[in-house]
């Protein structure tokens, strides 16, 4: 009976896949839950209780590596995706570092010279200028003052017989002629004459002007010929009642008798102007009693006044139909 147990339970057990143990003998039997746990029991008691584990044995060296298996088959292309919309543009980066200058250029050749121009027409010449005195009269070159440049002509006359001039060698038709202008300056050396000029010569007063005793100014001296005889034209001095300094003498300054400057020749044969015989303007003598005369030179003189008292004057810058002779340079 005992055995016959034993040989059933072993049956059911090998049924129950609780342990490896050959079949023989065993009958099909229908195992209950209550069968189950009843067999289990029963196991259990034939195994005993379960023993501590031992302990771990060593770790088996590592394997070979096994060899890698065949390289699997390239997966089909998958159709390509919609295009994605334009991404938003970057932000500017910063600017970069200025580059190393590059290599100097060669230098381009030199331009050809360029053709000489014309050369203009000669100036006038400038004549050449002499001193001339008479009496006791003084000239000289002077660079105690100058109007321009470094020099002037100094001219004195103490007396009624002394002269003194400087003298330009201009030539043309004296019927188109052009009264000249220069500058004058009364000298430190002059004294104030000994006659009342307003009162005895009032024709070389400057309109609006009074004078008593003072000074004179040198005058125009024109030159003219007409190749049997000769002729001076004498332009009037101005009176000044101070020693001025430079001051121009022009044709076109009127005086307390008349509109412009008035003149007269060497004899005073001419018309009368103003109740002085043998005075008249310069266009009288140009146009009227010399048409035909032609100009030899033209100076600026002093002396030979009617009037007493030591003159002296500096002259410079001399204009004559337009062209200037800086007197000295």
């Amino acid at each position: 009976m005992k055995k016959t147990k034993l040989v059933s339970i072993l049956c059911v057990i090998a049924l129950l896949g609780l342990c490896v143990v050959p079949m023989v003998g065993c009958e099909e039997v229908e195992i209950t839950p209550e069968m189950e746990e009843l067999i289990r029991a029963e196991v259990a008691k034939l195994q005993g209780p379960q023993g501590e584990p031992g302990p771990a044995g060593p770790q088996g060296e590592a394997g070979p590596a096994g060899s890698p298996g065949p390289k699997g088959a390239t997966g089909a292309t998958g159709p390509a995706g919609p295009t994605g919309s334009q991404g938003s543009q970057g932000e500017q980066g910063p600017q970069g570092e200025v580059g190393p200058a590059g290599p100097s250029g060669s230098k381009g050749a030199t331009g050809s010279k360029g053709a000489t121009g014309a050369t203009g027409p000669a100036g006038p010449a400038a004549p050449p200028i002499s001193l001339e005195t008479e009496g006791n009269g003084i000239a000289f070159w002077s660079t105690e003052e100058a109007y321009s440049g470094t020099y002037s002509v100094k001219l004195t006359a103490s007396t009624f017989n002394d002269y003194a001039k400087v003298k330009l060698p201009i030539s043309g038709e004296f019927s188109s002629f052009v009264a000249p202008s220069f500058y004058y300056k009364i000298s430190d050396y002059a004294i104030e004459t000994e006659d009342n000029i307003g009162a005895k010569w009032p024709v070389y007063l400057r309109t609006g002007e009074t004078v008593a005793f003072g000074y004179l100014s040198p005058y125009p001296v024109i030159h003219i010929f007409d190749g049997n005889e000769e002729h001076w034209i004498i332009g009037q001095p101005w009176a000044e009642s101070t020693k001025v300094d430079w001051t121009v003498w022009n044709n076109a300054q009127a005086s307390t008798v008349h509109a412009e400057a008035l003149w007269h020749d060497e004899t005073f044969t001419g018309p009368t102007t103003e109740g002085y015989v043998g005075w008249g303007p310069l266009s009288y003598w140009t146009e009227t009693a010399y048409s035909t005369f032609d100009v030899v030179d033209v100076s600026i003189g002093l002396g030979s006044f009617a009037l007493t008292g030591r003159q002296s004057v500096y002259v410079d810058d001399v204009t004559i139909h337009g062209f200037t002779y800086n007197l000295g340079n």
